[in-house]
């Protein structure tokens, strides 16, 4: 009978032994942890905030540097581009202002056939060239030689400066 009871106290011993670890899993378990410590104390969580702003901050500010970076270089050459056939334009208008002044010139004349002689020499030699030409030399061929225009000749010497 005593080996019995031994066992029965052993059995009762190991129930008691189980209720206690049981107890401590549990208590355990209810016991926050060192992590939600951390999260749930409020320098940390400041710090923490601090810490994605700051990095939110650099990234924003590295985007609108860039675009900022690619936005003057596109100005900059979109610029020069803008100079470059501001250029070229200048550079038709003077030829087009040259090419109307010796047309003025050739046809002041108060002889027809001279005017279309003074044209004709003007688009032979390429003083006039581009567009111009081609119209010209059709307006040549369409009329004949007493039938191109002229302007008079001025025969008064203009003074720059005439008295008042």
């Amino acid at each position: 009978m005593v080996d019995e009871i031994d066992i029965e106290v052993r059995k009762i011993q190991l129930e008691a032994a189980k209720l206690d670890l049981e107890a401590k899993r549990t208590d355990l378990g209810r016991r926050p942890s060192d992590l939600r410590n951390a999260f749930t104390n409020p320098v940390a969580v400041a710090a923490i905030i601090a810490a994605i702003v700051t990095i939110c901050t650099a990234i924003v500010s590295s985007v609108v540097t860039w675009h900022q970076t690619t936005l003057a270089r596109q100005k900059a050459d979109f610029d020069q581009l803008l100079e470059a056939k501001k250029a070229e334009r200048q550079t038709e208008l003077e030829e087009r202002k040259y090419e109307s002044q010796l047309i003025f010139d050739a046809v002041r004349t108060d002889n027809p056939s001279q005017s279309a002689t003074n044209l004709k020499f003007l688009v032979d030699t390429g003083l006039i060239k581009g567009s111009t030409a081609p119209r010209l030399e059709e307006y040549l061929a369409s009329h004949p030689t007493r039938d191109v225009k002229t302007l008079p000749v001025d025969r008064v010497q203009r003074r720059i400066n005439p008295p008042r």
